[in-house]
């Protein structure tokens, strides 16, 4: 009881003060002005106390009105104040319930993108010359809940960092097989080089001479998540994953250069790529996005 006394009083305060304060600056103005009329006769002795009287009255009921409803209304505004704090209390724990709800029964997937190489492929049961795009990504997948799930579907999509090449395909785990790309693209624990020969014909040579160049390839593990042995809170996972784009050719790449594979001796590239997650619940998608992104040129085989 004693504290909403105190805040009475501090509210009350503060109205009476900030609602009279023009007023008492008026009384003030015009007591100096009867002093000054007093001071220089144009008063006289015996009308100052009526002269007086006539200005403090109507100023003493204007602070009484003023007091009395300042009375009247601070309880109102201190009822809004608290009503006020309520319901932004109430905001608050229902944003808290929902984010206590959104952890205990969704998975929050975030990952990372560890490498992206790139292939062009023709459908071998389509009589169309189109070339589409083979994109193997490396991801690692990490459950930020203490939700449980799998993963039902892979999606990729891709861009130019201008903006201008938007595309979007499918993804499935990567079978185990060779990812031949340049040296200086990629390396892990599973990245080997080699020399393979290479002969070299001339003119007027009976036995062409041997040279040998290295061979590069990284071994593909799919990305396997079972239901025996889903995602849980705090573990990643990470493997493979072969996505196809069909009808795209990244801008680097002419159709020129496919045919011959010359498209193997280009630089790696950066491209703009999300990966959509989505999870075996059915709580929605989540993204994982990379921005410029690297992109290497590649074959792949399973041998």
């Amino acid at each position: 009881m004693r504290a909403y006394y105190k805040r009475f009083g501090q509210r009350f305060w503060r109205d009476i003060t900030t609602a009279t304060g023009e007023q008492v600056l008026g009384a003030a103005l015009t007591i100096v002005i009867l002093i000054c009329q007093i001071h220089f006769g144009v008063i006289k002795q015996g009308e100052v106390r009526a002269n007086f009287l006539s200005i403090a009255w109507p100023y003493a009921a204007l602070l009484g009105v003023l007091c009395l409803k300042h009375l009247v209304r601070t309880p109102h505004h201190l009822d809004s104040e608290r009503q006020g704090h309520i319901d932004g209390l109430s905001v608050r724990l229902r944003a808290s319930c929902e984010e206590i709800e959104r952890l205990t029964t969704e998975p929050d997937i975030g990952g990372e993108i560890l490498a992206v190489f790139w292939e062009p492929y023709q459908d071998p049961y389509s009589t169309s010359e189109n070339v589409h795009s083979h994109y193997y990504v490396k991801l690692r997948l990490v459950n930020r809940n203490n939700v449980s799930c799998t993963i039902d579907e892979y999606r990729i999509l891709v861009n130019s960092i201008y903006g201008d090449q938007p595309c979007q395909g499918k993804g499935r785990p990567s079978v185990i097989g060779k990812l031949r790309h340049p040296t200086s693209a990629y390396q892990d624990e599973m990245t080997f080089t080699e020399s393979s020969p290479v002969a070299i014909a001339y003119d007027k040579s009976p036995k062409p001479p041997v040279r040998y160049q290295e061979d590069t390839w990284t071994q593909t593990r799919p990305l396997d998540i079972p239901r025996y042995y889903p995602l849980e809170h705090a573990r990643a996972a990470e493997g493979w994953i072969t996505f196809e784009v069909g009808n795209y050719i990244p801008h680097p790449v002419k159709p020129e250069d496919i045919r011959p594979k010359e498209y193997l001796a280009f630089a790696p590239w950066q491209q703009n790529i999300t990966i959509i997650v989505v999870d075996s619940l059915g709580k929605g998608e989540h993204p994982i996005d990379g921005d410029f992104v690297g992109v290497a040129p590649s074959t792949f085989s399973v041998d």
